[in-house]
């Protein structure tokens, strides 16, 4: 990702991770990815929009029914598309569930991480198509 003041990309810009302005994503990577081709970024952005809340209902069944391996799985698939979005407070919060299952680290307010991932998963989706209307 390019950093920089003069990056400014939708409603703020993203530098290192830090967001300016309203939204907490930054599409700047499928930007340069595609060379900003606004068909494939509305693609890849609907992709999202569909699979996000399938594996987000799969992590809370998984977690609900004490089932680590496929919660790490779960979450793991979704953080590769919430960077790919450009939420890296999501994504790290990811990181940290996903770093429970695994064993390197012992979350013991788990369930709030899990009610934090509905949240910020669903309103990130909820954000993401209003962008689309304006893309």
């Amino acid at each position: 990702m390019l950093e920089g003041k003069n990056n400014k990309v939708g409603h703020g810009a993203a530098i290192r991770g830090r967001k300016e302005g309203p939204n907490r994503y930054d599409l700047q990577y499928l930007r340069e990815l595609s060379g900003n081709d606004v068909e494939f970024i509305k693609e890849i952005v609907q992709m999202f929009i569909d699979d996000a809340p399938v594996l987000l209902k799969q992590a809370i069944v998984y977690h609900k029914n004490e089932n680590i391996t496929l919660l790490k799985a779960s979450v793991h698939r979704m953080k590769s598309s919430v960077k790919m979005m450009g939420d890296y407070p999501l994504a790290a919060l990811i990181e940290r569930i996903e770093s429970h299952c695994i064993g390197v680290t012992v979350e013991e307010n788990l369930p709030a991480l899990m009610m934090q991932l509905n949240r910020d998963l669903t309103s990130l989706v909820n954000d993401l198509k209003n962008e689309m209307q304006s893309l």
